[in-house]
Parts: C-alpha cells; sequence; structure tokens
C-alpha cells in the first residue's frame, strides 16, 4: 500500500470514528422502532431459559425478506445487554453503508473516495435511523456493496456472476423491498449500457439482461414460499386503499399530504434535531453542488445518472406499503442520497477542489456535532426511565402509552424506545413486533389476549384527551401497569380507577388501585 493510499485509509478511519460521536452522547438511541426490535432479539435468545417469556412469546423461525439482522442479533443477545446490543447494531449498520458508499464509489471511478466519506459521514444519521428500521438500513448497505461488486465485473465471468447471485440472497434476506432496489439499480445501469452502446440487437439485450434476472430466481422463488406472500396485502395494500378513500371522498387530500410529506423526507434525509436546521444544510448543500457542477468542480457518474433518476420518480409513485413492510416510500429518499454521493466526482484544479471538500466537511461537522448535542438530551431521560424501571415488578404485563407525540418528521422528543426495553431490564412482557409477514415471532398467552383487547391507538401519539380511556382500556384488557410518556410537557393526574405506582420526568407508571374484573381472553 502506498504512502498515498495510507494516508487516505487514516483519513477515512477518522471521519467514521467521527461519524459515532453522537452514540457516545447518549445511553439510548432516539430511533422509533429500534429498541422494539433490540427487545425482541433479547426475548427470542432468552424464551428457553425464562419461563415467563416463554409464557407469553414464541420464536417461529422461518425464511422472510426481513430477517437479516434476526439472525445475527438473536445469538449476540444472549450475552450482550439489550443497551449495548442496539448500539452494537448501529454502528455494524453504519460500517456496511459506509464502507459500502467508499466500495461503490471506488468501482465508478478512482479516487474520490474523501470527498464520499465525507459526505457519507451525516447521512448516516438519517431519517430512518430516526423511524429505527434496522432491517432496511442493514440491507441499504449491502445493496452499496451487491452495486459496488457488479459495477466492478458485470458480466466479466461466470464467478462474478455467481457471486452476485449470493449477494442478491443476502440483500434479499436483509430486507425484501432493498432487494427490489437493488434490481432496479443493476436493471437500469444494464440498460443504460444498451443504449449508450452502437449494437442495440436483441442478442446483446438479452445478454445484458440474462445475468440481472438470474440475480431474481432465488430470492423470487424464497419470497413466494415465505408467509409474506400469503398475507393479506403481502405485496401492497395501495388498490384498496385508494378505493377506500376514493370512496369517502379524501383521496386528493390524502395525494396533497402524502407528496408534501415525501418532499420532507428528502429535506430531511440527513435528520437533525430540527426542521429548520436540516432545511438549511440541505439548502446550503444544494448551492454548493450547483456552484461546483457550474465551475465543472464536481459531476455525477453517466453509470449512476439514470439510476438517480428512476430513484427519484420512485420516491413519488412508490406505494406506502409493499412486501408487507409499511412506510415504504420514506426509504427511498436515503436509498438515492446514497447512490447519490456514491456518483460523485471532484474534478479541476486542486485548490477549487480542496476547497469544495471543505465547505462539505464543515457542514458534515456542523449536522454531527447538532446531533450529538440533541441526544445527549436524553441521558437525564433516560434516567428518569430507569427509576420507573426499578419500580416496576419482574414479570408482568406493561402497556405502553405515548401523549401527545407527533409525526415523525416533526420536531418533539421521542419516547417510543422506553417501554420496549423492560423485557430486558425487568423481564416483563410487553407488546413487540410480531407479524407473520416480517417477523419470526409470535406473541402468545396473557400478553396476546391482552393485546387484542387493547384499544386502538394512534401511530404516534395520543391527544391528552384520549387518554384517561385508553390507560384504563390497558388495564381492563389485562396489562398489570401502563408507562405513560408525556413528550409535551404537559401535567395531568391519573384517571379514576388508576394510581400513580411511579413517576420521574416526563414518565409515569399507573396501575389499577383495586384488582380489575377482565373478560376472558380470546
Amino acid at each position: 500500500m502506498g504512502s498515498g493510499r495510507r494516508d487516505e485509509v487514516v483519513i477515512l478511519t477518522l471521519i467514521f470514528a467521527g461519524a459515532l460521536i453522537p452514540l457516545l452522547t447518549t445511553p439510548v438511541i432516539p430511533a422509533i422502532d429500534l429498541y422494539n426490535h433490540v427487545s425482541r432479539y433479547f426475548v427470542m435468545a432468552h424464551t428457553g431459559s425464562d419461563g415467563y417469556l416463554a409464557g407469553n412469546y414464541q420464536n417461529h423461525w422461518a425464511l422472510l425478506p426481513n430477517i437479516g439482522l434476526d439472525v445475527i442479533s438473536v445469538p449476540l443477545a444472549r450475552r450482550v445487554p439489550p443497551l449495548l446490543l442496539a448500539k452494537g447494531i448501529v454502528v455494524l449498520i453504519f460500517a456496511v453503508q459506509f464502507s459500502g458508499a467508499l466500495a461503490l464509489s471506488s468501482a465508478l471511478r478512482p479516487g474520490g473516495a474523501v470527498f464520499c466519506g465525507v459526505l457519507a459521514a451525516p447521512l448516516l444519521y438519517n431519517f430512518i435511523l430516526t423511524w429505527g428500521f434496522a432491517n432496511f438500513l442493514f440491507g441499504l448497505g449491502l445493496l452499496l456493496w451487491a452495486s459496488a461488486w457488479w459495477v466492478r465485473t458485470r458480466g466479466r465471468t461466470v464467478r462474478a456472476v455467481a457471486v452476485s447471485c449470493l449477494l442478491a440472497v443476502l440483500v434479499f434476506l436483509a430486507h425484501g423491498f432493498v432487494f427490489a432496489l437493488y434490481g432496479v439499480v443493476i436493471a437500469v445501469l444494464e440498460l443504460s449500457a444498451f443504449v449508450r452502446s452502437g449494437e442495440r440487437s436483441v442478442r446483446r439485450a438479452a445478454r445484458l439482461a440474462a445475468p440481472v434476472a438470474l440475480q431474481a430466481v432465488v430470492p423470487a422463488a424464497l419470497f413466494l414460499m415465505s408467509s409474506t406472500a400469503q398475507t393479506a396485502g403481502g405485496v401492497t395494500n395501495a388498490v384498496s386503499a385508494v378505493a377506500q378513500l376514493s370512496q369517502a371522498g379524501g383521496l386528493l387530500a390524502r395525494l396533497a399530504d402524502l407528496f408534501i410529506y415525501r418532499m420532507t423526507t428528502f429535506v430531511r434525509v440527513e435528520h437533525g434535531p430540527a426542521l429548520v436546521f436540516d432545511g438549511l444544510t440541505f439548502v446550503v448543500q444544494g448551492l454548493l453542488l450547483a456552484y461546483g457542477w457550474s465551475r465543472g468542480v464536481v459531476r455525477v457518474s453517466a453509470q449512476m445518472a439514470a439510476s438517480l433518476a428512476v430513484g427519484c420518480l420512485l420516491a413519488v409513485v412508490t406505494p406506502p406499503t409493499l412486501f408487507g413492510i409499511g412506510h415504504i416510500s420514506d426509504r427511498i429518499p436515503v436509498f438515492v442520497a446514497f447512490l447519490f454521493i456514491a456518483s460523485l466526482e471532484l474534478k479541476g484544479l486542486r485548490w477549487e477542489t480542496a476547497g469544495f471538500m471543505a465547505a462539505f466537511a464543515v457542514i458534515a461537522s456542523l449536522r454531527l456535532g447538532a446531533t450529538a448535542l440533541d441526544w445527549s438530551g436524553y441521558a437525564r431521560e433516560f434516567e428518569d426511565f430507569q427509576r420507573i424501571a426499578d419500580n416496576t415488578p419482574s414479570h408482568v404485563l406493561v402497556a405502553n402509552l405515548v401523549i401527545g407525540g407527533s409525526r415523525p418528521d416533526d420536531d418533539h422528543r421521542r419516547c417510543e424506545m422506553y417501554t420496549p426495553l423492560l423485557a430486558g431490564a425487568r423481564d416483563d412482557a410487553v407488546g413487540l413486533f410480531a407479524s407473520n409477514a416480517a417477523q419470526p415471532f409470535r406473541l402468545i398467552g396473557p400478553l396476546r389476549a391482552a393485546s387484542d383487547r387493547l384499544p386502538p391507538q394512534r401511530s404516534w401519539g395520543e391527544p391528552l384527551g384520549n387518554y384517561p380511556a385508553l390507560a384504563l382500556g390497558a388495564v381492563a384488557a389485562g396489562f398489570d401497569e401502563v408507562l405513560v410518556c408525556n413528550p409535551t410537557g404537559q401535567r395531568f393526574t391519573p384517571p379514576h380507577g388508576l394510581v400513580v405506582a411511579a413517576s420521574a420526568g416526563r414518565f409515569m407508571l399507573l396501575k389499577a388501585d383495586a384488582p380489575l374484573r377482565r373478560d376472558a381472553g380470546p
């Protein structure tokens, strides 16, 4: 390895290390679904040794297009505590994404890895990380690696195609929709090559298409055999949703709301503490790129231009649900963003490229610093949660109730992370993801019965006025206690029939003040 290459590796290592700083500022990562997944891994690892957990949860291993991190994390969860496991998973995701972007950048053209690394560092803290969609993010990193391999070796040898087929299966097992995106990338790459070439015969088209189609054979077979494909709406529920909205007369309003929301996911693809901050840095980076383009300092790789255009189109037209997974369209901007930064190349005079890179390095530092500062506030809140956990008995059913929350693209303090942690901290039974179409896991016994009787809750937080009925309803359904989180800072007293078992900061643990008569469960 030459000295120039060594220097590049050192710089990239320092960039990646700097990108991890926000993870060090808080014991709990403010990602909506992350700890639900992590607690599920913990439960799956301990159902054989804990009779109470075994009476409420059941492992149900199957080949699913959303299982990648389950296979990796469940064995680790036998020895690694949930808080440390969550950070380990996020570091793994970051490493696969960061290195995958560098690999694709290097495959598209030599040099430019440092610029790609500078752009990738703040993008690791993206809108989908806020959602906590861990399998998707892990699969996205694998997509970048698989795309890099395809760009380097496309059609060169039988072995190269065989490796691509293996990578395609790994991408599919990590996340089914990511596999679909990978198919889009390589199919558009081959189509672009066909269009740009002088030979546009049927034979050449078949020669280019065959290796792409070959990579889909095993994943398609696995999908058709999976429970995801057999579930109602397993492919998509878009048709039924449009029909219902049309009948109700709310289709146009919903489409307008979706368009605004999808544009917001682009503006906040690098997700920071506030919409204004994200919007400002988005505009500044856009202006810098436009200036660099006008000066000839920065260009997009011709190989990826068509894939980027198709990705932007998908962000607008993709239905919200595909392959049994919701919020699909939210995920496309981060996919497009990683492809975009891997596709950029710097040209021009040395001082121009150095200044251009320095400007983006300053923005990256500001974004990472703002995220670290914002996340540090959760350290105090976690101490409050620990006080609540210390007052929660082991082996009880605990319901979760978030009051006053708003959509993930809004600015508010998150509290969806905490209740799932009681599964690992106290061996309590809490509601965890257990969809036949997405997880190798089931709710059974008292937890299943209580969950089926729960009053329906909104996706992201309830108005204060709904709180008394929902809290009473959770206890009446069979839950022993209700952990209430109040992100708006409103003060309220428990409804009649419930008492405060513990209270700290934004958290309140409620239980019945007398034994309740409950209906028999299903």
